[in-house]
C-alpha cells in the first residue's frame, strides 16, 4: 500500500485509514438499525390505521353505502407521509379512496394481493382485507413514503460526518508521535544507505539509538558495509585486469563478427531472391539430383504433374515421361547434367495420364551440398496451339486473298461473256444448233459465277443482304429440297428448337451453309445412314468461350449437323477449311463446300466447331450470334424492268470488254455514253469537256489511285444532283465505311446480266431527289 510514500507516510495513512474504517463502519451499522428499525415501526402503524379503516369500512361494504368510508378516509389527511387509502369491495372495484393533493397517479386496478405489504417506488404499500364473520367483504390499500425516515438518515449521517471531522486533529496527533518512535531510526538507516550508494564511500556508518530490532538491524548494516569495502578492494583490482583482456578479446570477436553477418546476409537475400522465383514462378522448377530423381520442386510443377509435392518428391525424371519417351528422356538428361546441352524439348505425362508439351532448360546448383541440376519446365501446349492458329489463319488469309482476286477478274470476264451471251439470245433469227450452244454458254458461265461466288464467299467479301431470320425455319424449307436429293438410303432427321431468337443473316448464304454441310454428311455415308439437324439457342459464359479461340460469351443460336459416317482423322480436320483441299476422287468434288461455309460463317461474326473420329462420325456445330430483333419474311424480288431512257451516263471500267459490253447495253436502250478507262481518265475527260451528265455508273477498285467513290466524291462536288451506281466484283461490306451501298439501288455486283443492268440503271435515275 502506497509504494511511493515514505514510512513516516505509510504509518501516518494507515493509522488514520483505520481509525476512520473503525468510525465509518459504526456510523453505517447504526444507520441501517435505525432504518430497519424506523420501517419496522412505520409498518406497525400503518398496520393499525388499515385496521382500523377496515373495521370501519364493514358496514359501508355490507350494506353498500360508501359514506362512513369516505369520512374514515377523510380523516386519514392528517397524517402528512400517507399518499393514498383506497377500499376495494369483493368484486376488487374501487369503493372509496383518498389520495394526497400532491399526488397525480390513478388508481384503477385491482389490488395484485390479499395480503401483506410491499416496497415500490419508495412507497410502503399495505394490504388489508375486510371481513365480517370470516366472509371477504373487500380489500384496504394503504400508500405510504419514506419521507420522514429520509430525514431522519440525513440528520444521523450529518451527525456521523461531524463526528469523522472531529476526530481528525486527534487521529493525526497520535499517528505523528508513533511515526517519530518508529521510523526516526529507519530514516536514519537509510539516509546512511543512499549515501554509500551515491558517493561509493563504504567508510560511511549509521548510528545505533537503542539495543531493540532496531538497534541490531543497524549493527547487522555496519557489518555488511565493512566487508563489502573489503571485498570492493578485491574486486576493483581484479576488474582493471579482466577489463583490458576483455577489451582486446571484443576487438577480435567484433571483427569476425562483422564479416559473418556480412556473410550471412548476402547469404540470405541471396536465398530469399532464390525462393521467390522458385516458389512463385509460372513455370515449373525441378531439384534433381545427378541419377535424374527429385528433390525439391515448386508449386508449379505439382500443378503441371497434378501430385503433390510430397508425391513428388523422389520420382525419377523416366517417371515423369511418357513410356516410349523414356530412354531417350534419360539420354538427354545426362547431357543437360554435364552442360553439353541447356534447352531442349519434350513430353511429360501427368499422374491423370495426360502428355503435355515442354520445353526443358538446366542449369548446375549446389542442394544440400550436393551436386544438382535445376530444371525450368515450361507447359508449351498452348503456344504450339496459338502458333498451329497462326499459321493456319495465315494460310486461310492469303489463300483468301488469291482467291478474291481471281475471283475478282474474273467476275469481269464473267459479266463480258453473260453480257454477249443475253445479247445473242435475245436474238430471235438463231437456229436451234446455234441457240442451244448459246444456253450451254450461258449456263456454263452461270456455274462460273457459283463458283467465284464461293471463292468470294470463302474470302468474306461475297456480297451479303443480312436481314432478321429464324433460322429454324430456313433449316426447315431447305430440308424439303435436301431430303429429295440424299436419296432413300439416308435417314434425315430435324429438331427445331421452340422459340429461337432471330439471327441478322442472308438468307442464301444459310441455305448455302446447310446444303453444304449435308452434302458432306452424305459423301461420308457411302453405304447409308443417318443424318441429323438441330437448331438451339444457346447462353455461353466466359469459361465455355475460353475453349475456343474464336468464340466469346453472349447468347448464340447453334447449328449442329450430324452423321454417323466414316468421320475423320486429326490430320483431315485441319485442313477441312482450307479451298480446294478434298479427300473425294479426282471429279467429284472442288474442295470448296466445307471453305464456303466457313467463310460465310466468319462473314456472319460466328465460329465453326467440329469433333470427328475415324470411323465415328461428325458433328459441325456452327454459333451465330443472336440479336433481339424480330425475324422478317422472305422478300419476293421484283420482276425485272427494261424501260428505256435519253438520260446521259458516264461509264468508268478499267476491263476493256467489260466497258465496250455496258456502253453498247446502254445505247441499245437509247441513253447517250460517255466512257473512261480509269477514275483519272474521268475526271480529266469531266474537265476539259465539263459534259451533262445525269448518272455515274463506276467500278469500285481501279488501278490508277483514284477509286470510284473518290471520283464520285469530286464529280457530285461540282454537280450536287448527279446520280451514282457503283459495281464490283467484291462485297458492298468492304466499302460500307465509304458510301451506303444498296443492292438493286446503287450498287451492282458483277456478274450481273443485262436486264438487271437496264433496271437498276431505269431505278436510278427514277428515283426522285433528296
Amino acid at each position: 500500500m502506497f509504494p511511493n510514500l515514505s514510512l513516516q507516510g505509510k504509518l501516518t495513512g494507515i493509522i488514520l485509514l483505520t481509525s476512520y474504517a473503525v468510525l465509518v463502519t459504526a456510523g453505517v451499522a447504526f444507520v441501517f438499525y435505525e432504518r430497519i428499525a424506523f420501517r419496522a415501526v412505520m409498518l406497525n402503524t400503518l398496520t393499525t390505521r388499515a385496521e382500523i379503516v377496515a373495521n370501519a369500512s364493514t358496514a359501508g361494504l355490507s350494506f353498500n353505502d360508501p359514506r362512513p368510508i369516505v369520512e374514515t378516509l377523510a380523516s386519514l389527511s392528517a397524517d402528512t407521509h400517507l399518499i393514498a387509502a383506497i377500499v376495494f369491495d369483493e368484486s376488487r372495484r374501487i369503493v372509496a379512496q383518498y389520495v394526497r393533493a400532491d399526488h397525480r397517479e390513478k388508481y384503477s386496478a385491482p389490488p395484485p394481493e390479499e395480503r401483506g405489504h410491499h416496497i415500490e417506488r419508495n412507497e410502503l404499500i399495505l394490504h388489508q382485507p375486510v371481513t365480517l364473520n370470516g366472509q371477504r367483504l373487500g380489500t384496504v390499500v394503504l400508500h405510504r413514503d419514506f419521507a420522514e425516515q429520509d430525514a431522519r438518515l440525513r440528520r444521523y449521517v450529518l451527525i456521523v460526518t461531524v463526528l469523522l471531522l472531529g476526530s481528525l486533529p486527534f487521529t493525526y496527533l497520535l499517528a505523528s508521535r508513533l511515526q517519530r518512535v518508529i521510523s526516526g531510526p529507519v530514516s536514519h538507516l537509510a539516509q546512511t544507505a543512499a549515501a554509500v550508494a551515491a558517493e561509493k564511500n563504504y567508510s560511511l556508518r549509521a548510528v545505533k539509538h537503542g539495543e531493540d530490532e532496531l538497534g541490531r538491524l543497524i549493527d547487522n548494516f555496519n557489518e555488511m558495509i565493512a566487508q563489502i569495502q573489503a571485498r570492493d578492494t578485491a574486486l576493483q583490482s581484479a576488474h582493471d585486469d579482466l577489463e583490458k583482456r576483455v577489451a582486446d578479446r571484443t576487438a577480435e570477436l567484433s571483427r569476425s563478427i562483422s564479416e559473418l553477418k556480412n556473410a550471412e546476409t548476402a547469404l540470405r537475400e541471396s536465398e530469399t531472391r532464390f525462393r521467390t522465383v522458385f516458389e512463385g514462378s509460372p513455370d515449373a522448377f525441378f531439384v534433381e539430383d545427378a541419377a535424374g530423381n527429385v528433390v525439391d520442386c515448386n508449386p508449379a510443377a505439382c500443378r503441371l504433374q497434378g501430385m503433390e509435392q510430397a508425391e513428388l518428391l523422389g520420382k525419377n525424371v523416366r517417371d515423369l515421361v511418357p513410356p516410349d519417351r523414356r530412354e531417350e528422356t534419360a539420354r538427354n538428361f545426362q547431357k543437360l547434367v554435364s552442360g553439353e546441352l541447356r534447352l531442349t524439348e519434350g513430353s511429360t505425362l501427368t499422374k491423370d495420364g495426360k502428355i503435355v508439351p515442354v520445353e526443358v532448360r538446366s542449369a548446375p546448383v549446389l542442394f544440400t551440398g550436393q551436386p544438382c541440376v535445376l530444371l525450368q519446365v515450361r507447359d508449351i501446349a498452348e503456344r504450339h496451339s496459338l502458333e498451329a492458329q497462326v499459321r493456319h489463319a495465315q494460310k486461310m488469309e492469303a489463300v483468301g486473298q488469291l482467291a478474291a482476286g481471281v475471283a475478282h477478274d474474273f467476275n469481269n470476264i464473267l459479266t463480258v461473256i453473260q453480257g454477249h451471251t443475253s445479247l445473242l439470245l435475245d436474238d430471235h433469227a438463231l437456229d436451234a444448233e446455234s441457240e442451244a450452244s448459246l444456253r450451254e454458254i450461258a449456263a456454263s458461265a452461270t456455274r462460273a459465277a457459283n463458283l467465284t461466288r464461293q471463292l468470294l464467299t470463302f474470302s468474306r467479301k461475297q456480297v451479303m443482304q443480312p436481314r432478321p431470320l429464324d433460322l429454324g425455319a430456313v433449316v426447315a424449307d431447305a430440308m424439303k429440297m435436301l431430303r429429295r436429293l440424299l436419296g432413300e438410303t439416308i435417314a434425315v432427321e430435324l429438331e427445331r428448337a421452340p422459340a429461337l431468337p432471330a439471327v441478322l443473316a442472308d438468307t442464301s448464304m444459310m441455305e448455302q451453309i446447310i446444303l453444304n454441310l449435308v452434302m458432306n454428311s452424305r459423301d461420308a455415308l457411302p453405304g447409308g445412314g443417318r443424318i441429323v439437324v438441330s437448331t438451339a439457342a444457346v447462353e455461353l459464359d466466359a469459361a465455355r468461350a475460353a475453349q475456343n479461340p474464336d468464340a466469346r460469351a453472349g447468347r448464340f443460336v447453334c447449328l449442329r449437323v450430324t452423321d454417323n459416317g466414316t468421320g475423320m482423322d486429326a490430320a483431315t480436320r485441319a485442313r477441312i477449311f482450307e479451298p480446294f483441299f478434298t479427300t473425294k476422287d479426282v471429279g467429284k468434288g472442288t474442295g470448296l463446300g466445307l471453305a464456303t461455309v466457313y467463310g460465310i460463317v466468319k462473314q456472319h461474326q460466328g465460329w465453326i466447331e467440329v469433333a470427328s473420329e475415324p470411323g465415328r462420325g461428325a458433328t459441325f456445330r456452327i454459333f451465330l450470334p443472336a440479336t433481339a430483333r424480330p425475324s422478317e419474311a422472305a422478300e419476293t424480288p421484283p420482276s425485272p424492268d427494261t424501260r428505256r431512257g435519253a438520260e446521259t451516263i458516264f461509264v468508268v471500267e478499267d476491263e476493256p470488254a467489260l466497258r465496250d459490253l455496258v456502253a453498247g447495253l446502254l445505247r441499245n436502250h437509247g441513253y447517250h455514253v460517255i466512257t473512261a478507262v480509269s477514275g483519272r481518265d474521268a475526271l480529266r475527260l469531266w474537265r476539259e469537256q465539263s459534259p451533262r451528265v445525269d448518272l455515274l455508273l463506276t467500278d469500285m477498285m481501279m488501278p490508277d489511285g483514284v477509286s470510284g467513290w473518290e471520283l464520285a466524291k469530286q464529280l457530285r462536288a461540282q454537280a450536287p444532283k448527279l446520280k451514282i451506281i457503283y459495281t464490283s466484283g467484291y462485297s458492298a461490306d468492304l466499302f460500307a465505311n465509304q458510301v451506303e451501298l444498296e443492292e438493286g439501288v446503287n450498287f451492282l455486283s458483277k456478274p450481273y446480266q443485262p436486264r438487271l443492268l437496264a433496271q437498276t440503271v431505269r431505278n436510278c435515275l427514277d428515283q426522285p431527289e433528296v
